[in-house]
């Protein structure tokens, strides 16, 4: 079953199977983040009401 990243609990890893970025300076960032397809994540910690997640990112 495939998650978005804001349904993921807190100290769980996923894999990312995709990034769908319409903004390029988002998706350069991500990249320099070692954030990219392929890449195993862990969130450490959840914005509210949908805000910014805190993650690592091993690749």
């Amino acid at each position: 079953m495939e998650k978005q990243l804001n349904e993921v609990a807190i100290g769980e890893f996923a894999t990312i199977t995709k990034l769908d970025v319409t903004n390029p300076m988002l998706e350069k960032r991500l990249l320099a983040l070692g954030c990219k397809a392929g890449c195993e994540v862990c969130i450490k910690q959840k914005g509210l009401f949908g805000g910014p997640c805190t993650f690592e990112t091993k690749g």
